[in-house]
């Protein structure tokens, strides 16, 4: 349905119509969009939990409700599987409408407003980007780089990946990140080779991002695979003669 909206505003706009105000409608109700579904997450996160805490505690007299148990938990799973890929697919028309916004004039007090940030911390971060990142797009690396949505003091410890609904575009766009990395080998290969080829001194230093079952995101230590280094000098063997 977004897809379909977005393709609408892009042709639309060729038209001459007020296309900016239509990509950020566009933009709200994507933002609505993710915050209801990782609502809908949450709570099978906090059921899943429940179950677990059930069936770790059931006796084996209890085996037609241990079963119920179990299948209710594989539904719960799949619904959740099918909610994050919705939520990739979400992470990939934000992309495109952030750039879209941009391109279209969109002012950084225009996208404070959408994002729920502060402006004032939005400058700041435009002027490190124009400084570091000429000709780079700005309103994608504001939400992925620079995290500029609003949180609650309660969340200031907490990984911001873990509160989608205080950051639904950043949750958003590292949904699509980490689908991609998934299911996209030759995306994760130019990725690594991109950081390895720009940033060497990190090869013993990399991390990666892992799902655990229940859909939470950490850190994991990554080793990458050694390369073969090719040189220009040859290895000469000299093989003795047996007397």
């Amino acid at each position: 349905m977004f897809e379909a909206k977005l393709l609408n505003i892009l042709n639309c706009a060729k038209e001459g119509t007020e296309a900016k105000k239509d990509v950020a409608k566009l933009l709200i109700c994507l933002k609505f969009a993710i915050r209801h579904i990782a609502k809908e997450q949450r709570q099978i996160s906090e059921t899943l939990h429940q179950i677990k805490n059930k069936t770790d505690g059931q006796e084996c007299s209890d085996f037609i409700k241990l079963a119920c148990l179990r299948k209710y938990e594989r539904d719960l799973k799949k619904i959740f599987e099918l909610n994050n890929k919705h939520l990739a697919k979400i992470g990939e028309l934000a992309i495109r409408a952030l750039h879209y916004y941009e391109s279209l004039g969109a002012t950084d007090h225009e996208l404070a407003q959408i994002l729920n940030c502060n402006k004032k911390d939005l400058e700041e971060y435009r002027q490190m980007h124009r400084k570091f990142k000429k000709g780079v797009g700005f309103f994608v690396d504001a939400v992925m780089v620079y995290n500029v949505e609003h949180r609650s003091r309660k969340c200031d410890n907490v990984f911001i990946g873990d509160n989608p609904e205080e950051t639904p575009f950043f949750s958003a766009l590292l949904a699509t990140m980490l689908y991609q990395m998934e299911n996209n080998k030759e995306f994760v290969t130019k990725m690594q080779e991109l950081v390895e080829d720009h940033f060497p001194e990190i090869r013993g230093e990399m991390y990666s991002l892992v799902k655990d079952p229940d859909g939470k995101v950490r850190l994991e230590k990554y080793y990458p695979p050694l390369k073969l280094v090719k040189s220009n000098y040859r290895l000469n063997v000299a093989s003795k003669r047996k007397s």
